[in-house]
Parts: structure tokens; sequence; C-alpha cells
């Protein structure tokens, strides 16, 4: 319904890659809370349309959906969950890959 919702689903996923994924487990989600803190913070001090840059309530969803997306593409051993941990190092690879730094 929100024709914004993709840029702030872009704008979630990149701030969880470059900044939350490279911070240990335990410090992460106090740091997502005070990026949407702060996301809220900026945004009220603008006129912007409804659902324009909207403050997302997990800004982890976006990135958890894209990630289990890519691993549900692969070819992956019977047996094998999809975690965290496969989600984080499979969409580190594609983004390598997409940025040829791979």
């Amino acid at each position: 319904n929100n024709p914004f919702q993709h840029l702030s689903n872009a704008i979630a996923t990149s701030i969880v890659v470059t900044y939350s994924l490279r911070l240990p487990t335990d410090p992460r989600q106090e740091y997502l809370r005070q990026v949407r803190r702060w996301w809220e913070t900026i945004r009220g001090k603008y006129t912007l349309p409804t659902g324009y840059l909207a403050v997302p309530t997990d800004l982890n969803q976006p990135f958890r959906d894209f990630s289990h997306f890519l691993c549900t593409q692969l070819a992956l051993s019977v047996g094998t969950a999809i975690n965290e941990a496969l989600r984080e190092n499979i969409f580190s690879l594609f983004i390598a890959v997409c940025t040829k730094t791979a």
C-alpha cells in the first residue's frame, strides 16, 4: 500500500549491512534501537508525505526478508538450517559479487 515502502526498506537494509552486521551480536539490537530513535527525530523535523521514509518498526526485517529470499534460491543440502549466520554470510557474498569485490 505504501508507495515509498521499498525506499524505506532499502535504507533500513543498507543501515543494517553497513553498520549493524559489523558489530558483535550483543550490541546490535541496542544500536538499531538508537538508529530508529535518530530516524524518528530527524524525520519529525520535516513535513513529509505520509509513508515517505516512514520509521520502520523493525530495522532488521527488510534485511531478514531479503537475505532469507536469497537463501531460498540456493540449492542447500537437506537439513541445512537457514539461520542468522547463513543469511548474513549469503547476503555478504551476494553483495561482494554484485559490487565485484569478491
